[in-house]
């Protein structure tokens, strides 16, 4: 999985890679249904727990490389 929109906790941006977990059916007609998603450093480390909604996670694809940016370099 990775995070298709920018999110504030952490330095967490668009294209974190996370591991997706629990989904969380829609409360409401008006409310999408998402999941609650692990992102993690380089070496594994949890940095953050979010619920997420659907639209907001895309699935890794074939071609696509991973790679690494510092936290530090895009903290606020």
């Amino acid at each position: 999985m990775r995070q298709a929109g920018d999110r504030c906790p952490v330095s967490i941006r668009r294209g974190a890679v996370a591991t997706k977990g629990e989904h969380h059916a829609a409360p409401a007609p008006t409310i999408e249904p998402g999941y609650s998603v692990e992102v993690f450093n380089a070496i594994g480390e949890t940095l953050a727990v979010l619920t997420l909604p659907e639209s907001h996670l895309e699935s890794l694809r074939r071609d696509e490389i991973l790679s690494v940016r510092s936290l530090a370099s895009h903290a606020a």
